[in-house]
């Protein structure tokens, strides 16, 4: 399964496993993943996360702000999918689905995004 590869750390690559990390409107550049993303818990309270993908930083922090609640917009997380990611980014890139990133990267950077918000309370 793809999940589970990425999961894994399959992600080093630079582009999630399955995207060839070009952009057709933009010669064939390769494309860049910026996620904006939160992760929380709490006893009781269960897990949430919050994240958003975009061609652009600017574009994914514009994607997160615009539809997550106002406390939680202070705690975003910044990062750049790829080899420089950090251990928590590589761990979130699990659950972005791969038609968003195909998306992503067959337009022109900062003209569309992912946003999700994932919420599991097993208590």
């Amino acid at each position: 399964m793809q999940a589970d590869t990425r999961a894994q750390g399959g992600v080093g690559s630079g582009a999630p496993e399955g995207v060839s990390g070009q952009n057709p409107e933009q010669g064939h550049r390769p494309v860049e993943y910026h996620i904006a993303y939160c992760a929380y818990g709490a006893t009781g309270e269960g897990e949430t996360l919050f994240v958003a993908v975009s061609g652009t930083q600017e574009h994914a922090m514009s994607a997160f702000k615009s539809n997550v609640p106002e406390y939680w917009k202070d705690h975003m997380t910044l990062d750049v999918i790829g080899d420089e990611s950090s251990a928590a980014t590589r761990s979130i890139t699990c659950w972005i689905p791969q038609a968003a990133l195909d998306l992503i990267a067959g337009c022109p950077p900062g003209t569309n995004f992912y946003f999700a918000i994932m919420h599991c309370n097993l208590s």
